[in-house]
């Protein structure tokens, strides 16, 4: 996590690297350390909390009829 955030200091002008420090978890997480809680990070925390539930009930669910 905290190597896509480094990319984007690395390389500030390549459009990859940006993308890869939108969806560093330690991006979003710098805001919140100073006290702040901004929409964006935390629809951003939600979404992720959504996804990775998701996927685990489906592996759950093909587990059961195997």
């Amino acid at each position: 996590s905290w190597i896509l955030s480094w990319l984007q200091q690395v390389a500030p002008d390549n459009r990859w690297a940006s993308l890869m420090s939108q969806l560093s978890l330690a991006t979003h997480f710098q805001g919140m350390l100073g006290g702040a809680l901004d929409t964006k990070d935390v629809l951003f925390f939600l979404t992720f909390i959504f996804f990775f539930f998701y996927a685990t009930v489906r592996v759950l669910e093909s587990r059961k009829w195997r």
